[in-house]
């Protein structure tokens, strides 16, 4: 028998069929159905991923998104299915406190509850908008993570309804209050986010998949209450669930905004980048002030700074905010040879850097 060569013809774009033919035969190949078998269950295995990948994932991925896209959705994805299974518990904690299933309460006194509930969370959205608003699109990752501590407050509030019927009432509106900032801030921080993400005007196909992929945690997160809810009976058990969705919830959000690498400049990024400076004469780059920013603590309200840094740090920098800076020269005997002399004006509200020209110092103002 001669030597045996693989052949493999295409037909349609769905269907493989490999050919064994011999050297006396070359031009009659005998079809191997398990072969044929197993290209076929290959290519299946590859469509439905494709699939998956067109449904779920922006048009383009990974070279229509940010490098930190599939983390951040990763750990985004977690806390959100932490945060729908902790949901329900609080979710059955109030039909409790509006009198559902107790036969003593009004159907008037439930409503007029609901809706003053309602109200309040009204007021405190239109607040605090107008109090952070102009701070959540460059503090976002600080801020995200705040609306998810906000919202596991909200859902603990909820359950001790329960043990104060006679005041369900300020419990009830304040934790709607706590809501409501939730929303705000969740909203405005998410399209940040989705700002950053979207690196090739794609902003609508990011923000539309991933409302996609929320949809179909949720739906998951559902399906795990329905079994919950109908086993979890024992209000100090609901408690202990609770707690432990809500540590999964925090540490996941966590790690989702620590994942992030905002290629702008808020205070905290450039008081980091200014310090990195002044130690090692080298700007940071976008991984490393971005790793070391911290997403707890808030940065002080004012800072200024006079500094000086060389042309060739300012020139060799991955941050777009110091790249496009325009630099002169000085000729002033207090500055060495080889430094430039810009004067940059720094504002958080905007996350931007403006420059203009100065031959003494350089002052940076963060408000």
């Amino acid at each position: 028998m001669g030597k045996i060569n693989l052949h493999e013809s295409v037909g349609n774009e769905q269907h493989r069929t490999i050919s064994v033919i011999t050297e006396d035969r070359p031009g009659r190949g005998q079809n191997s159905p398990i072969i044929e078998e197993k290209i076929w269950k290959k290519i299946q295995y590859f469509s439905f991923f494709e699939l998956l990948k067109d449904i779920f994932l922006p048009a383009g991925y990974p070279h229509t998104v940010s490098k930190d896209y599939i983390n951040y959705q990763i750990w985004d994805t977690v806390q959100a299915f932490a945060s729908g299974l902790s949901g329900a518990l609080a979710a059955r904690a109030v039909l409790e406190g509006v009198g559902v299933g107790d036969q003593t309460a009004s159907v008037l006194g439930a409503t007029i509850t609901w809706l003053l509930k309602d109200g309040t969370g009204m007021v405190g959205r239109i607040t605090f908008a107008w109090w952070k608003g102009t701070s959540l699109d460059s503090d976002c990752k600080r801020w995200r993570l705040y609306a998810d501590i906000f919202n596991d407050l909200s859902f603990m509030v909820d359950l001790l309804a329960p043990f104060f019927k006679p005041h369900t009432l300020p419990i009830f509106c304040f934790s709607s209050l706590l809501r409501s900032i939730v929303g705000v801030a969740g909203g405005a921080t998410r399209m940040a986010l989705t700002q950053h993400q979207s690196i090739a005007n794609n902003m609508a196909d990011v923000s539309a998949k991933d409302g996609s992929q929320e949809t179909l945690v949720n739906l998951a997160a559902l399906i795990c209450n329905l079994i919950i809810v109908h086993l979890v009976q024992d209000r100090q058990l609901s408690w202990i669930l609770f707690f432990l969705f809500v540590l999964g919830h925090l540490y996941a959000n966590y790690r989702a905004v620590k994942v992030v690498v905002m290629s702008s400049l808020n205070e905290t990024r450039f008081r980091l980048l200014y310090d990195e400076y002044l130690a090692h004469h080298q700007i940071g780059s976008l991984d490393a002030i971005n790793a070391a920013e911290p997403v707890l603590l808030p940065a002080r309200r004012r800072l200024r700074i006079t500094y000086r840094m060389t042309n060739e740090a300012l020139s060799t920098t991955s941050w777009p905010a110091l790249s496009v800076c325009s630099t002169t020269r000085t000729s002033a005997s207090s500055l060495p040879a080889g430094t430039a002399s810009s004067s940059f004006f720094a504002t958080t509200r905007r996350s931007a850097f403006s420059s203009k020209r100065s031959s003494s110092s350089n002052t940076s103002k963060l408000r």
